[in-house]
């Protein structure tokens, strides 16, 4: 069964992922360490190699792609001469799947989504070991209605006076999809610079000033400058003022692409500047290496802020629903950050914000309200407010207030307001969500016990399989005899969870997922996977 094949695949991900050729009985001197790494090593590159051969039997392009693309990865230490063979057999797959018909639905938005491509994830990993080749085969693989979309651009940077105004629901549908592909396309090929940075600062810059020559700014600039920052302050803080300067000189009429970065730049190399870091517990412990937030000057924001609302305010609140939306929620992302830095022009700033609000259909309320961030902080409320949104969008915002709520302990409030909501698999998959999400903290907080006892209440065997696999590799990170073999019985106990052939994708993810806990706890047993 081709899927039992491939989860070799994922093993392999894991065991050098994990580095586990580096664990064996702290007895074992280190010659019969090294060999029995090297032993592994040779047959995890063995079972790779097989692995990449046997692809052709895979049906669709796309999931070829996807596998030697992370068989290049996997390999880049080890050979990079054979990785970089693997990253262009992936780019070729790419360019295949790009050339099959797509899946024409009668739902404009449902056919996008059925036509997702893998191209940006591999793209990406390409780009983590040699951004240049990652741009090489960016251009190479560029799907037909992503270069229509760039080279139809023009047409979207007219002032929106110009532009043609949505005609209907499926027509605003399109046109945001071209809007997206096309800023896709740009972050990703501004993302390569920060795949870059973590090697070689001046080369990301280089890169980074490149692209925003050719594509202007986009969003990808806040990880590449935030990786510089950590290596060289100065080229970072130089990156920032040439950014800003940038964006002073755009034409945000046309430019929809910088005019959506504004808010995030300012609000990031301004008014968070001063705020200390949220720092993990790792990284508490290197405080002293992480780098000084970077801070724009007073009249560099103020310009910035001043621009948008001169923007803003020319805005014809009467334009086509197909404009006044995108712009009142231009309105409601810039309002809050002008009214700090620019509080002079806030009280006229608000008005057009409500009299845009008041242009638009009455559907759109409901979206307003459920992304509200001034009603929506608190995890409860946001749970409620999730409650009114379509059910398609229902069950991604209840993790996102999970989450929310599990970060600031509000945990048993978030239960209660999950309670109150209607009936059905989104509550039903939400509260196993939580539950799940207090085990994995407890975990983390080394109360094992505690966690012991969460895991056995949880209804979704997902959810219990992904956590006993956690809980294992905690005991396995102990490195005590006891611990390991405790580890192994609740792999044990995890693996007789899952199915034996995997059908669906659930099951097949519970299997992966079992396999991948096992590369770390016993290399052996998951090698033995492949066969079962």
């Amino acid at each position: 069964m081709l899927i039992i094949r491939f989860t070799s695949f994922f093993v392999l991900f894991s065991l050098f992922s994990f580095s586990i050729f580096a664990q064996t009985s702290p007895t074992e001197s280190n010659t019969e360490k090294e060999k029995a790494r090297l032993e592994l090593e040779k047959k995890a590159v063995a079972l790779l190699e097989q692995i990449v051969g046997e692809t052709s039997l895979l049906k669709f392009p796309d999931n070829r792609a996807l596998v030697t693309a992370s068989a290049g990865d996997l390999m880049w230490k080890r050979d990079e001469k054979r990785a970089r063979q693997f990253f262009r057999q992936a780019a070729e797959d790419i360019i295949q799947a790009n050339n099959l018909p797509a899946d024409t639905s009668a739902n404009p938005f449902m056919s996008f989504i059925t036509n997702a491509s893998p191209r940006r994830e591999i793209l990406m990993t390409i780009a983590k070991h040699d951004p240049e080749l990652a741009l090489e085969l960016l251009y190479a693989t560029r799907p037909a209605n992503v270069a229509a979309a760039l080279a139809e651009r023009t047409e979207a940077e007219l002032p929106a006076a110009n532009r043609k105004p949505a005609q209907n629901a499926a027509s605003m549908i399109i046109g945001s999809q071209d809007k997206f592909l096309v800023s896709q396309e740009l972050q990703l090929e501004q993302g390569f610079s920060a795949q870059a940075a973590d090697k070689d600062p001046k080369r990301a810059a280089k890169l980074l000033r490149e692209s925003l020559a050719k594509n202007g700014v986009t969003s990808s600039i806040f990880q590449t400058v935030d990786k510089i920052n950590q290596k060289d302050s100065e080229l970072a803080n130089e990156l920032v003022k040439e950014i800003g300067q940038k964006l002073l000189n755009s034409d945000f009429a046309k430019k929809e692409t910088e005019r959506s970065v504004f808010t995030s730049f300012l609000q990031k190399f301004y008014l968070d500047s001063n705020k200390p870091p949220r720092k993990s517990a790792d990284e508490t412990k290197l405080s002293k290496d992480i780098a000084k937030p970077i801070r724009i000057e007073d009249k560099l924001a103020r310009d910035l802020a001043n621009k948008m609302a001169d923007y803003l305010l020319q805005i014809d609140a009467g334009k086509p629903s197909g404009f006044g939306f995108e712009n009142y929620f231009q309105f409601r992302q810039a309002t809050p950050l002008l009214e700090k830095i620019i509080p002079e022009r806030a009280a006229l700033i608000k008005q057009k914000q409500n009299a845009m609000k008041k242009s638009l259909p009455e559907s759109f309320s409901m979206f307003d309200d459920a992304f509200d961030p001034a009603v929506n902080k608190a995890p409860e409320k946001m749970i409620a407010n999730a409650a009114n949104t379509l059910p398609q969008m229902r069950g991604m915002m209840y993790k996102g207030a999970i989450d929310e709520a599990v970060k600031s302990g509000s945990i048993e409030k978030a239960r209660e307001a999950l309670n109150q909501t209607p009936a059905g698999k989104e509550r039903d998959d939400a509260l196993a969500y939580l539950d799940s999400k207090i085990a994995e903290t407890k975990i983390k907080d080394g109360k094992t016990e505690e966690a012991r006892k969460l895991i056995d209440q949880l209804s979704s065997k997902k959810e219990k399989i992904e956590r006993i696999v956690q809980l294992a590799i905690n005991f396995q990170a102990k490195n005590t005899k006891e611990d390991k073999e405790f580890a192994l019985k609740l792999m044990d106990e995890a693996r007789r969870l899952t199915d034996d052939l995997p059908q669906d994708e659930d099951a097949i993810n519970d299997y992966l997922r079992v396999a991948g806990g096992y590369a770390y706890v016993d290399p052996n047993t998951a090698f033995s996977c492949q066969s079962s």
